[in-house]
């Protein structure tokens, strides 16, 4: 594009982005700030003891209190960690897939199936 930021205006035009493993870090942080946040629910638990002088005055506390906390849904170093053929896609209207790109492979039987297909072919003409 000729300057990086004629390369941004051009990305940010973009509808749809789909990252496959990558390892720069500039582009890693790119990519994952288009990812909006998210909040994660936990349980935090909490126990506590005391006593005093007095060992008759023991006292005894259990918790739990939910709890959330706003995090990343993708960090960008984990771009750098995608296997083989697996993408981030990023789309619009904001939806955030995670896929694999299926391998497909010629089946055991394809030689038999395409002589059928020639067969049905004849007996149509």
């Amino acid at each position: 594009m000729g300057s990086p930021a004629k390369a941004r205006q051009v990305l940010g035009n973009t509808n749809h982005t789909i990252a496959l493993r990558i390892t720069d870090q500039d582009t890693q942080t790119y990519i994952a700030d288009k990812i909006p946040k998210t909040y994660y629910k936990y349980v935090m638990r909490t126990q506590g003891n005391s006593t005093k002088d007095d060992p008759h005055m023991h006292s005894l506390n259990v918790g739990e209190r939910l709890m959330d906390e706003e995090g990343e849904l993708f960090p960008a170093q984990l771009f750098g960690q995608l296997p083989n053929l697996e993408f981030v896609a990023i789309l619009a209207g904001g939806q955030i897939e995670k896929g694999r790109i299926p391998v497909l492979t010629k089946p055991k039987d394809f030689d038999k199936a395409v002589a059928k297909a020639r067969l049905l072919v004849k007996e149509a003409a």
